[in-house]
């Protein structure tokens, strides 16, 4: 290619707009084993500048984990604007770690959710066809489902994520149906859905209440 066709080509795909980020607003929980901690930088990108990092999954070694919670802004490419970070001491008994606060972006790969909802859908609609259907009324808040997901998108209070069964306990894999939709598009043994009544409660539940759906709280599981 000779070099003016080169430079229109190059301006021409300068001049596509990026895919549009989405609006989120719901808490997420730090799913981070490295002590080093989940690295927040300031744009949705892999080489961005680092602003600060949160810490990892505190645990006591006998299996009760407590997470650093953060509140879900804005969705871009895999990767989740978060802000507030809040670690609760009380639960773990150790003095506070270093932890960063302020706004930036992290990899949908190191956050989980807390869903009350015994369904997942196609979209992030409560009209949308179900795509995941819990049974003997569970739901996505127990141990074994928020740790088997990952984020991997949202919109307004809705929390796409994908999941992973080989993390599933083998209690709860019977009750998880999984319906082509969810599948589509996904590697053997994930599948993708959409999660509405995103609790900020890691444990305890919100009861339904919406309003708790941002309190920056959380409790240990084990």
């Amino acid at each position: 290619m000779s070099a003016a066709p080169a430079k229109a080509a190059a301006q021409a795909l300068s001049a596509t707009p990026a895919a549009p980020s989405q609006s989120c607003s719901f808490t997420a929980f730090v799913e981070d084993q490295d002590p080093a901690g989940l690295r927040v930088r300031e744009a949705p990108d892999a080489k961005a500048r680092i602003l600060g990092t949160l810490p990892p999954v505190w645990t006591d070694g006998d299996g009760m984990r407590v997470r650093v919670s953060v509140k879900v802004t804005e969705a871009a490419h895999g990767w989740f604007k978060v802000r507030d970070a809040f670690e609760d001491t009380s639960l773990t008994g150790q003095p506070a770690r270093p932890l960063y606060a302020g706004e930036g972006w992290v990899s949908g790969r190191m956050l989980v959710v807390k869903s009350q909802a015994q369904v997942g859908r196609q979209r992030p609609d409560a009209k949308a066809p179900v795509s995941v259907r819990l049974q003997e009324d569970a739901s996505f808040d127990g141990n074994s489902t928020i740790r088997a997901g990952r984020l991997v998108g949202c919109q307004g209070q809705w929390a796409q994520v994908e999941f992973d069964e080989s993390r599933l306990s083998d209690e709860i894999k019977p009750l998880v149906q999984v319906l082509p939709a969810a599948r589509a598009g996904q590697p053997r043994g994930r599948f993708r859905t959409w999660l509405d009544q995103i609790c900020a409660i890691q444990e305890t539940t919100c009861d339904g209440d919406p309003s708790t759906a941002g309190t920056a709280g959380q409790m240990p599981s084990r």
